[in-house]
């Protein structure tokens, strides 16, 4: 979740609080309508007194007493119109302790688990994670892979194994580790993709900032791989975070304009630019036309 949507979220609970309190806060206001009715009586009362009185039905004493009566009457309904009944009191209550408990609720659980500046799912590993998250076993079986692998030392391909099984659980920290050794045990075999798929743990890891030990990495890729996409996006991240902007939405365009138009990369750039703009104090520039679908990485 980009930091940008978050004001859209807190409308969006707004609304959703909305729809439960306003219903409680309404109900019981049965006193102003009562109240309305009793008055126009009343009214309709003092004329047909001075009628009465006009054609001497009631000479002026009686109509005196009855315009008192009639009068005192009146004045209690102004007193009713805005009473506020036990039962309304009651829903009030209701609603602002509702109010209360869903906001410190949501508060306390985003602060716990939240993390906006973490991409939804890296862009490195996402073809591995749909299979993890379907067995519960695989936490069992990352940990009989990792203890394994630590007491025997391990193979590429076995660090492989554990980095891909980690990524997709979501264990940022285990899976930089695993990718870490795989880079040293077989430097020459490692291709561009695993220095990417390493940088970007090390990336999750720090709750989506670009460290210098992961800036590293994702400029290693791209000294073998100069197209690499997923590298390009986080270093236009890292300038971005270090507080160049226009270098950050310069690179972060140049990249929207090779990836086809259904991409999620680009649908994130979008997101980034926008903030990126935003943060600047400019206007938000359009991304560039996407290229056709066969282009990409």
């Amino acid at each position: 979740m980009t930091p940008f949507l978050i004001p859209v979220l807190i409308v969006l609970a707004a609304v959703a609080l909305g729809a439960v309190v306003l219903p409680l806060i309404r109900r019981g206001v049965t006193a102003v309508p009562t109240a309305r009715f009793d008055r126009a009586v009343y009214r309709d009362q003092l004329q047909e007194v001075e009628r009465d009185l006009a054609r001497g039905v009631l000479n002026a004493s009686e109509a005196g007493s009855a315009r008192l009566e009639i009068e005192r009457r009146l004045l209690a309904t102004a007193d009713t119109e805005h009473e506020v009944t036990p039962q309304r009191r009651s829903r009030r209550l209701m609603a602002a302790s509702i109010v209360v408990i869903v906001v410190v609720w949501a508060t306390g659980f985003y602060m716990l688990y939240g993390a906006p500046d973490v991409p939804d799912m890296p862009f490195a590993s996402r073809p591995q994670q749909g299979a993890n998250a379907d067995h519960p076993d695989v936490e069992e079986a990352a940990a009989r892979l990792e203890a394994r692998l630590k007491s025997t030392g391990g193979d590429a391909d076995g660090w492989m194994l554990l980095a891909r099984t980690e990524t997709g659980l979501r264990h940022w920290d285990k899976s930089a580790e695993a990718y870490k050794r795989v880079l040293d045990l077989a430097p020459d075999r490692a291709g561009p993709e695993i220095q990417v798929a390493y940088a970007e743990t090390l990336t999750l890891a720090a709750r989506g900032i670009v460290t210098p030990q992961a800036r590293d990495a994702f400029g290693a890729a791209l000294t073998r791989d100069a197209t690499n996409h997923i590298a390009r996006f986080y270093l236009a991240l890292a300038s971005a975070q270090a507080g160049d902007d226009k270098t950050a939405i310069s690179a972060w365009l140049k990249l929207a304009g090779e990836l086809p138009a259904d991409s999620d990369m680009r649908a994130e750039i979008e997101r980034r630019v926008a903030a990126a703009a935003q943060e600047a104090g400019i206007a938000i520039p359009a991304l560039p036309p996407p290229a056709p679908k066969s282009s990409g990485n």
